[in-house]
């Protein structure tokens, strides 16, 4: 294989950690105040124990000494067998393509939103996506290096963020906590499952992963850093606002940024937010690109994951035009089927085949 379509474990991770940070953002405060209300917080502790064991079962499905697995469809095929495996990566593309297209309208519709009223949602789709194409046919060698840099922009402003809007935080939000709240606080870790799941999805290119070592401490910093920031959006909207206006917005992430104001001096940054959440937009949809077209190649037994880039774009579009009519209803699509279905193709499919494998080692 060509080494400029190789990347470390690590550039691997990070490349799952960036496209991560949107839909945390946007997913974690409506429905852990909703599911959990002010017990919310607690839901980031328990969702780390669950995400750092899954981290742990994925770095022993790749690094297995019996029997040479290198990638996910590899493991499926050990696990199930070959026509079975067929089938899944046919659902693994269709979730990539429904995470897309739910992107892209949660994108436009906030732009629509908070910025550009009046306008063709279309026309910010068709920019998004021109500039996805050009960057999902780079090959995995310069998304890696990608990776590497934008966690650490994304990281420094996320802080910087997290801390001004800290200001307007009161704990009184996130208590009392009693025992009858604990069903709710199990439930709400599922938005946190819903964004780990798609840690697997990147080895769906485990033939070019490098460096394997690297997986289990790579994975375990990403379960970390995913629930330490959902701890933090938690603190900044319900810690301010409250479980019951957090879910009244369509953006409370958005709403503790406009409310932050010290001395006058950041009463600008919900204007660089915005162009941050762009960035992380972007990057989460150059994501899921990049495995789709790595899914086709192995269906379609493609030479290169790039010649499928257009049309994975251009289904995207039509499917994201044809997806909903508001943002309301692109919610409740999100919360009622596509969490559930990341979750048991992402995360469920992997443990399974796991088990499987362990119990054929085993007979």
């Amino acid at each position: 294989m060509d080494n400029s379509e190789r990347m470390s474990g690590r550039q691997a991770t990070k490349l799952f950690l960036i496209a991560a940070i949107s839909p945390l953002i946007i997913l974690i405060p409506n429905f852990v105040a909703s599911h959990a209300g002010k017990a919310g917080w607690i839901s980031a502790f328990i969702a780390l124990g669950f995400c750092v064991g899954f981290a742990v079962i994925v770095n022993n499905l790749f690094n297995n000494k019996k029997k040479n697995i290198i990638n996910l469809e590899n493991a499926f095929e050990h696990a199930f067998g070959k026509a079975i495996t067929k089938g899944l990566l046919v659902l693994l593309l269709v979730i990539q393509l429904l995470l897309i297209a739910v992107r892209l309208r949660v994108f436009t519709e906030r732009l629509e939103t908070l910025l550009f009223v009046d306008t063709v949602p279309s026309l910010f789709m068709i920019v998004l996506l021109s500039a996805v194409f050009v960057a999902s046919k780079l090959k995995l060698k310069f998304l890696g290096r990608f990776s590497e840099l934008m966690e650490i922009v994304l990281f420094i402003v996320f802080a910087i963020i997290i801390s001004i809007c800290l200001q307007n935080f009161d704990i009184t939000n996130l208590y009392p906590v009693i025992t009858y709240d604990i069903p709710d606080i199990l439930f709400s870790t599922v938005a946190f499952l819903a964004l780990f799941a798609s840690y697997s999805y990147i080895f769906i290119l485990g033939e070019s992963i490098t460096d394997r070592h690297q997986i289990l401490k790579s994975g375990i910093t990403s379960a970390v850093i995913i629930c330490a920031i959902g701890l933090g959006v938690i603190c900044i909207t319900i810690g301010a606002f409250g479980p019951n206006v957090v879910t009244a917005f369509s953006q409370p992430f958005f709403m503790a940024l406009k409310s932050a104001d010290i001395l006058g001096v950041f009463e600008g940054i919900d204007s660089m937010f915005v162009s941050f959440w762009i960035l992380t937009d972007y990057a989460m949809i150059i994501y899921h690109t990049v495995i789709s077209g790595a899914i086709l190649q192995k269906l379609f037994k493609l030479q290169s994951r790039s010649t499928m880039v257009a049309p994975i774009i251009f289904i995207s579009y039509i499917l994201a035009l044809a997806l909903a009519k508001n943002f309301f209803v692109i919610t409740e699509f999100t919360n009622n089927i596509v969490i559930y279905l990341n979750i048991f193709l992402g995360m469920v499919l992997p443990v399974i085949a796991f088990i499987v494998l362990k119990i054929k080692k085993k007979a």
